[in-house]
């Protein structure tokens, strides 16, 4: 029971992706002085973290994830991706968090400014839709690599969402 609510959940957050990446090239065009950007919202651990939803291109589930030997600890692995090997970048390790494989936990195929790559995250909670002036900036001043994948938090709905900027993975 509770598996299929989570597929539910899962599949209706990909139903509501797949409509925004639709639209996303007639919004482009429309919204060149617009302050507000689709988020997609998951979790790390007990914290919420989103991405605007033009740098994913594709959310996985169960798919196999191959380990590399020797790999520093920021690479979780390989996996093939439409004929191409993609490294899934451990975002729990470079945000310093805890990571415990969940049956919930999902691959989000991101479109990087060198390379794509995949994260690996505990579940998926939705879209949002994010004004820009309504960004704070984010605490800094914890790590390098830290301050360079957060691009600033925001409230929704009295939580706090720490919004990721992909620009800081290398």
């Amino acid at each position: 029971m509770k598996e299929q609510k989570i597929y539910q959940n899962f599949e209706g957050i990909l139903k509501e992706l797949k409509a925004s990446f639709e639209l996303s090239v007639a919004e482009e065009i429309k919204e060149v002085g617009g302050d507000t950007r689709r988020h997609l919202v998951f979790f790390l651990g007990n914290e919420s973290f989103s991405l605007p939803i033009k740098q994913l291109r594709e959310i996985l589930s169960d798919k196999p994830i191959i380990p590399v030997p020797d790999a520093p600890s920021s690479i979780h692995g390989v996996i093939n991706y439409k004929n191409r090997i993609l490294s899934v970048t451990n975002i729990h390790h470079m945000l310093q968090l805890k990571f415990n494989k969940k049956d919930s936990s999902c691959l989000l195929v991101t479109r990087g400014n060198k390379y794509d790559t995949a994260l690996l995250v505990d579940s998926l909670t939705g879209l949002i839709d994010v004004n820009q002036t309504d960004i704070k900036p984010g605490v800094s001043g914890q790590k390098e690599s830290m301050d360079k994948l957060i691009a600033g938090e925001i409230y929704f709905q009295k939580k706090l969402i720490t919004l990721l900027d992909l620009a800081g993975i290398s």
